[in-house]
């Protein structure tokens, strides 16, 4: 799927577990609970979409402008965001235990509620 466009294309509820989505665009697509568990989002130019109740478990979203994202209630845990711009996020609620966040510009993210503790076990039930 890489290198594609699918710009307001529905992800409502899909499984792209383990999905190369790197120089793709998703412009107003919704992957409301979506599972994109270790799904490869580098080299995005935008991931402004809906993520909501999203798993993104171990995904790599390293340097990606993510800048008003709306992910509330999803499952971050693992995720690589270094060097992401996550300004203005909704993390509301979001399990992001054990993930990544070197260098990530957060300025005005909503993490209410979040998790972000040092994970004790990240076992999928």
């Amino acid at each position: 799927m890489g290198s594609s466009n699918f710009t307001g294309c529905s992800f409502l509820k899909a499984h792209l577990d383990k999905a190369d989505l790197t120089y793709s665009s998703f412009v107003g697509a919704d992957f409301r609970s979506a599972a994109l568990v270790e799904a490869d989002f580098t080299k995005l130019s935008s991931l402004r979409r809906c993520l909501e109740k999203a798993d993104l478990t171990g995904a790599n979203i390293q340097t990606v402008d993510g800048a008003m994202v709306r992910c509330s209630g999803a499952i971050m845990a693992k995720v690589h965001a270094r060097g992401a711009s996550l300004i203005g996020a909704v993390l509301s609620g979001c399990d992001l235990r054990g993930s990544i966040l070197h260098g990530t510009d957060m300025s005005n993210a909503d993490l209410s509620s979040a998790d972000l503790r040092k994970p004790t076990s990240l076992m999928r039930p």
